[in-house]
């Protein structure tokens, strides 16, 4: 039974501290006094999109067509931000994604398979109790650009569109 490791761990040890300025829109990070730490994380983001030859930029006219005759979809891009903060509310780092669109997508024409590792809140926190109860060290390791380091199968294909700032 863990309700005594869960229980002996500080309330706070496992509080959010987002809100919805935390997590602004495109045309929200414009208009903040902080937009230009944003686009510098923008910045960041494509140059190392374009270091890792993530695509290769074509014009819209050129995208081919498939073999019943329709062109192949452009998904479109968004950018997902986020203020990261310290525990006490403090900034600590911003970021900035760049996402497709995959609500424009349609399961069997424009993708077959999908797979997300993720890990449930409950299970985290279940393991972190441990590690710290149990003297245990553990740490936090983002990997960026991640979704780019995946491999298409051979006949696969995306095409998407440059974000804002870029077109």
């Amino acid at each position: 039974n863990l309700d005594g490791y869960v229980n002996a761990v500080h309330p706070l040890a496992f509080a959010a501290k987002a809100n919805a300025l935390d997590t602004p829109n495109y045309y929200q990070v414009m208009n903040r006094p902080d937009a230009e730490l944003f686009v510098k994380t923008m910045e960041e983001e494509m140059a190392a999109l374009y270091d890792l030859n993530a695509w290769e930029v074509i014009d819209q006219a050129d995208v081919p067509y498939t073999t019943d005759g329709t062109q192949h979809m452009v998904i479109e891009s968004t950018w997902v931000f986020k203020v990261k903060r310290f525990m006490g509310g403090l900034m600590k780092k911003y970021k900035a994604r760049l996402c497709m669109r995959s609500d424009q997508q349609v399961e069997g024409m424009d993708y077959f398979e999908t797979y997300a590792l993720v890990v449930s809140w409950s299970t985290l926190q279940t393991v972190m109790t441990l590690a710290v109860n149990l003297g245990l060290k553990f740490r936090q390791v983002d990997h960026t650009n991640a979704f780019v380091q995946a491999t298409l199968p051979e006949n696969e294909e995306v095409y998407m569109s440059l974000p804002c700032r870029w077109e």
